[in-house]
Protein backbone atom coordinates (compact mmCIF):
# COMPACT_ATOMS: atom_id res chain seq x y z
CA UNK A 1 0.00 0.00 0.00
CA UNK A 2 2.66 2.50 0.96
CA UNK A 3 4.70 1.86 -2.19
CA UNK A 4 1.68 2.80 -4.32
CA UNK A 5 1.09 5.98 -2.32
CA UNK A 6 4.77 6.90 -2.48
CA UNK A 7 4.82 6.39 -6.25
CA UNK A 8 1.78 8.61 -6.59
CA UNK A 9 3.36 11.24 -4.34
CA UNK A 10 6.57 11.15 -6.39
CA UNK A 11 4.52 11.71 -9.54
CA UNK A 12 2.72 14.64 -7.94
CA UNK A 13 6.03 16.14 -6.81
CA UNK A 14 7.43 15.88 -10.34
CA UNK A 15 4.48 17.96 -11.51
CA UNK A 16 5.21 20.62 -8.85
CA UNK A 17 2.00 19.83 -6.95
CA UNK A 18 1.58 20.94 -3.35
CA UNK A 19 -0.78 18.03 -2.59
CA UNK A 20 0.38 15.46 -0.05
CA UNK A 21 -1.42 12.15 -0.61
CA UNK A 22 0.34 10.36 2.26
CA UNK A 23 -0.70 12.71 5.08
CA UNK A 24 -3.02 15.29 3.52
CA UNK A 25 -6.79 15.44 3.92
CA UNK A 26 -7.41 15.44 0.15
CA UNK A 27 -6.60 11.74 -0.13
CA UNK A 28 -7.98 10.54 3.21
CA UNK A 29 -10.82 8.55 1.63
CA UNK A 30 -8.47 7.03 -0.95
CA UNK A 31 -6.11 5.83 1.78
CA UNK A 32 -9.02 4.33 3.72
CA UNK A 33 -10.33 2.50 0.64
CA UNK A 34 -6.87 1.19 -0.23
CA UNK A 35 -6.36 -0.01 3.33
CA UNK A 36 -9.78 -1.72 3.38
CA UNK A 37 -9.06 -3.46 0.07
CA UNK A 38 -5.73 -4.67 1.44
CA UNK A 39 -7.44 -6.13 4.52
CA UNK A 40 -10.11 -7.75 2.32
CA UNK A 41 -7.48 -9.49 0.19
CA UNK A 42 -5.75 -10.84 3.30
CA UNK A 43 -9.07 -12.25 4.56
CA UNK A 44 -9.96 -13.76 1.16
CA UNK A 45 -6.59 -15.36 0.55
CA UNK A 46 -5.52 -15.91 4.15
CA UNK A 47 -2.00 -14.67 3.63
CA UNK A 48 -0.01 -11.60 2.80
CA UNK A 49 3.11 -13.26 1.39
CA UNK A 50 3.54 -15.77 -1.42
CA UNK A 51 3.99 -19.40 -0.48
CA UNK A 52 7.45 -20.56 0.44
CA UNK A 53 9.47 -22.31 -2.22
CA UNK A 54 9.68 -26.07 -2.26
CA UNK A 55 12.30 -28.47 -3.50
CA UNK A 56 11.85 -29.56 -7.10
CA UNK A 57 10.89 -33.11 -7.78
CA UNK A 58 12.81 -35.11 -10.35
CA UNK A 59 9.92 -34.74 -12.81
CA UNK A 60 9.87 -30.94 -12.39
CA UNK A 61 13.65 -30.85 -12.77
CA UNK A 62 13.47 -32.89 -15.99
CA UNK A 63 10.86 -30.49 -17.38
CA UNK A 64 13.29 -27.62 -16.91
CA UNK A 65 15.83 -29.34 -19.12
Amino acid sequence: MTSFLRSLQRSLNERDSNVNNIEGDNFKLSREVLSAKSRQLVVEHGKTRPQATHELTEIEEDKLF
